[in-house]
């Protein structure tokens, strides 16, 4: 199995039909597989041919030492969740996906809060937040790079080596800090927001920070926010977010120790 992405097909009366992708990725250390675009022709299914492929890419992962193998299906997907459990895999977070919707925004209640453009105070809060709502293993597709997010020195210059540059938006109140959004360009056709909140959120709070942040933003650019699900619906829905899919991840561990 090279490096890059590869995988498996499945071919009778040479017509292709199955597939699955797989996509090497490291966290912490360690090498795991990414299982994807599992297809097979409609004409073919029942017949345990996914099971099949499935099979031979856990087979193949063991072979070559990789610690886990991780999929994704949406939450909705109940056949294909079935099958992966009784392949062994063991759903381990949900995490949703939001867009956010064109049209115009709600109105701007600011109430008692502050909103303004993150102080270098407010990073240790914010690092803890981004670590425990983007961990490595579910956040290694999105762009939580701490050399770009940090303030300082140090930060600027990571910035300026790779042309990147995001922005920060905050709001707290007497108390302290409530929330951070990061606004995060990309040359894709979609950029990505990053929420940091504690656990217990003051929805008001957050909601004020959407509405804020949107509007310091491209009108013309997507934006999306990958976040656990259940996490500020609320105030994601009231500030114009829709949800696009809820994906379950599941791991089938292959080693000990990972």
């Amino acid at each position: 199995m090279p490096y890059g992405a590869s995988g498996y097909v499945w071919f009778e009366n040479h017509r292709l039909i199955g597939n699955l992708s797989l996509f090497p990725f490291s966290v912490k250390g360690r090498q795991c597989w990414l299982v994807a675009n599992v297809a097979v022709h409609p004409d073919y299914r029942g017949r345990g041919i996914a099971t099949q492929l499935t099979r031979q890419a856990l087979e193949a992962a063991g072979n070559q030492g990789i610690a886990s193998v991780w999929l994704q299906v949406r939450i909705d997907n109940l056949p294909a969740f079935h099958l992966y459990q009784k392949l062994g895999f063991e759903e381990k977070t949900r995490r949703t996906t939001w867009i956010a919707a064109s049209g115009a925004l709600p109105q701007l209640q600011n109430g008692d809060y502050v909103l303004e453009k993150r102080q270098s105070s407010g990073w240790t809060e914010q690092k803890a937040w981004l670590e425990r709502l983007y961990p490595a293993e579910y956040a290694w597709h999105l762009p939580v790079r701490w050399v770009l997010l940090q303030p300082g020195l140090p930060g600027a210059i990571n910035r300026f080596l790779e042309f990147s540059y995001p922005r920060h938006w905050t709001v707290r109140s007497a108390a302290g800090l409530l929330g951070v959004l990061t606004w995060m360009p990309s040359s894709g056709y979609r950029d990505h927001l990053l929420l940091a909140a504690p656990s217990a959120i003051d929805e008001q709070a957050i909601l004020a920070l959407l509405i804020y942040s949107r509007r310091q933003l491209p009108h013309h650019r997507k934006l999306t926010l990958n976040i656990p699900a259940g996490f500020a619906e609320n105030p994601l829905k009231a500030a114009g977010f829709s949800v696009e899919q809820t994906l379950s991840w599941m791991e089938f561990r292959i080693s000990t120790g990972f």
